[in-house]
């Protein structure tokens, strides 16, 4: 088998959109990821998964995907399934999660019939779980285990436990059902991942840490797999003109303090800020008042949901990226930012190496982060978009997980 560095080296040039690409060596799988989050919307984490998804298919894998995208128009027009790549690629969307209780009495009990018709019909040789909706599954791989051996991974985008606590130790307030319901599922679904999975992959090296100290995660089996961008959608454009713009894209919620952007912005002169994202009315017009209140409501736009393939003229034309969230694994909007030349200053994270062009801190005022934008805008250090091309480019971690399966099914 050809070394790591000349694998990467060999894919890295590849185009995903011409076929098949098969390196020497490869064993090719037949995948059942099952993920809560697909597009269509192409927001949140939607579009990470189709990504990996694409650039394993590119690999000589094929998927087969279970997802939590079976609401009330998809179940009226019968859009249970959809096939993509020549039948590489083909998604089964299941009932979305009940509203305050999560996926667990839903998409996640589906989970295990489909596994079992999967695993005969479409001759599923490996499982690739993301997150929370693997509920059901661990259980049922924690009872047959000895009996089911078909090589199972455990992706870790969060911890529950991990964000329980520093949620509490920031004073943020979790409503009733969230607290007593959604975490406690949350928490137990991720013990009996660990306990289950052959392999776990986790986005952040504070993941890792976060795992082991609440779950006594066995570090051999612990792997750090950050997330990836498309690079052939993001990149950088040096003929685009930067704005005084600060840009934020994700969920426009609370924990990713987005009203601390604009309440730095009365320090931030000739500097507007853009919020690309989807957030409760409720929350967005709490947002708008407080404009007000500070006087900069000519300042800021709301431009709400973006599909993730047009966000790239946002990315290009602002001259900071914020993200001063409380929590997250490893955003892709980050890196997104990162492959656009676009600097970030954020928070509630960490990367395995130093970027150039990433500012992380553990938290903000609204005086603070003024300071750092426009301390970061006046940066003359560029961001290293060739390194994030370089190792955080989807097709890089298609062939780091490709090694993982490799690893385990030799076992």
């Amino acid at each position: 088998m050809q070394s790591s560095s000349l694998r990467t080296a060999y894919w890295r040039g590849s185009n995903l959109n011409y076929g098949v690409v098969k390196l020497p060596n490869m064993k090719p799988f037949n995948i059942l990821r099952v993920v809560y989050d697909w597009p269509p919307p192409w927001d949140g984490l939607a579009p990470a998964p189709y990504e990996l998804s694409k650039s394993q298919i590119a690999l000589g894998n094929k998927v087969i995907a279970l997802t939590g995208g079976l609401g009330g128009r998809k179940f009226i027009h019968r859009k249970f399934k959809k096939v993509e790549d020549n039948g590489r690629l083909v998604v089964y969307n299941l009932p979305r999660a009940i509203k305050k209780l999560g996926p667990f009495f839903t998409t996640s009990l589906f989970v295990i019939p489909y596994y079992l018709v999967l695993r005969i019909f479409r001759k599923v040789n490996i499982v690739h779980g993301h997150g929370h909706i693997m509920l059901w599954f661990n259980v049922y791989k924690l009872i047959f285990g000895k009996i089911d051996k078909i090589p199972y991974i455990a992706h870790f985008h969060i911890t529950g436990a991990g964000r329980e606590e520093l949620l509490a130790k920031r004073g943020y307030k979790l409503d009733f059902f969230t607290k007593f319901v959604e975490y406690p599922l949350h928490k137990l679904s991720d013990k009996l991942g660990i306990r289950v999975a052959d392999a776990c992959i986790f986005v952040s090296k504070d993941l890792i840490s976060e795992a082991q100290k609440f779950y006594n995660a066995d570090k051999d089996k612990c792997f750090l797999m950050e997330s990836g961008v498309n690079t052939a959608i993001f990149n950088e454009n040096q003929k685009v003109k930067r704005e005084k713009e600060i840009l934020f894209v994700g969920m426009v919620d609370s924990r990713k303090n987005p009203d601390l952007i604009i309440r730095g912005l009365k320090y931030l002169k000739g500097f507007k800020a853009v919020f690309v994202g989807r957030g409760s009315e409720s929350y967005i017009n709490e947002l708008i008042a407080l404009a007000k209140k500070e006087k900069v409501a000519e300042k800021i736009k709301f431009e709400g949901y973006v599909p993730y393939k047009e966000l790239l003229p946002f990315y290009r034309r602002a001259s900071v990226f914020v993200l001063p969230s409380l929590y997250e694994g490893l955003p892709k909007v980050v890196l997104e930012a990162l492959s656009c030349g676009t600097p970030v200053v954020a928070s509630g994270f960490a990367v395995k190496s130093p970027i150039n062009g990433l500012y992380i801190y553990e938290s903000f005022t609204p005086k603070d982060l003024a300071d750092k934008i426009i301390s970061v805008s006046k940066e003359s250090q560029k961001v290293d978009t060739e390194f994030i091309e370089n190792f955080y480019s989807w097709n890089c971690r298609a062939l780091e997980i490709q090694r993982i399966y490799e690893k385990i099914v030799s076992q």
